[in-house]
């Protein structure tokens, strides 16, 4: 009974891991879209 318990935490665990890390990899995606657009605008910035 224990062992089953602990089990089911541990493929809970995961799971939440799983989507933590989905979460992380979206967010570090948004980020480096926001420098690339950030860089594109000091570009042209400097230009005018």
């Amino acid at each position: 009974m224990v062992i089953q318990k602990l089990q089911q935490n541990n493929e809970d665990l995961e799971g939440l891991i799983q989507e933590k890390n989905a979460t992380i990899a979206n967010l570090i995606k948004e980020v480096k879209q926001l420098n690339i657009n950030v860089r594109g605008k000091t570009k042209k910035n400097k230009r005018a």
